[in-house]
């Protein structure tokens, strides 16, 4: 069992928990929501994946620990293993394979984020940022980049422009809850990090979101009528 955490921020905040709770399984975090969101196409949390012995999805769902979601793992956990052909790593790329990646696919996100991140691990920061202005010219639309982008400026102490960053994403796909509670999490990091998870105050700032949108949705109507 893994267990992975989706936190712009880095470890240091969500793992107040993993103290706080004695839990003793690995527990990872995906700064950028690559897994949930660049690989499963999740827009929500909780959910759970799972994979077989040859690393294949099973299946992925949003939803959270329950009766249901353990009936379900019991049926997946019962069939066999999906049969799949023997595969090379794809470990041990270099800086200079991906490049040569994105120059030949421009569209391939997959490229991307991996020269995003051998970029960081070998040369730092501001060439990893060079990157991620470089791949949003190719994939503008692609709101995965905007949370690397927020997780860069975040790393270098730019909250503003992270973000900035992270709301820019959120335009681009407005129900993404993933993108949307990132947001909550770096402007109020109380109702988050500081004696737990405050849902009542995110079901009260959903539902005045909602109203000012509805009313915002009126006035926009009133004004385009024809005279």
């Amino acid at each position: 069992m893994l267990s992975i955490a989706v936190d712009v921020q880095g470890p240091e905040l969500p793992g107040r928990y993993v103290k706080e709770f004695g839990v003793t399984y690995p527990v990872v975090v995906d700064r950028a929501n690559i897994f949930a969101g660049a690989v499963l196409g999740q827009r929500v949390i909780p959910l759970w994946s799972l994979l077989d012995e040859n690393g294949v999805l099973v299946a992925s769902r949003a939803a959270g620990p329950g009766r249901k979601t353990f009936q379900t793992l019991e049926t997946l956990l019962a069939r066999p293993p999906v049969p799949v052909e023997k595969r090379g790593s794809e470990g041990g790329k270099t800086r200079q394979d991906f490049e040569d990646a994105v120059g030949a696919r421009p569209q391939d996100l997959g490229a991307w984020v991996g020269l995003i991140h051998v970029a960081l691990q070998s040369d730092g920061l501001e060439a990893a940022g060079a990157v991620v202005k470089a791949a949003l010219k190719a994939l503008p639309e692609q709101k995965i980049l905007y949370m690397i982008r927020a997780d860069l400026a975040l790393r270098r102490g730019e909250k503003s422009e992270a973000l900035e960053a992270l709301k820019t994403g959120l335009e681009l796909d407005p129900e993404d809850w993933l993108i949307h509670k990132q947001i909550w999490c770096v402007e109020h990091p109380e109702r988050f990090y500081e004696g737990g998870v405050d849902y009542r105050w995110q079901r009260k700032t959903i539902q005045n979101e909602r109203s000012r949108k509805d009313k915002h949705s009126v006035n926009n109507s009133k004004g385009n009528r024809d005279f």
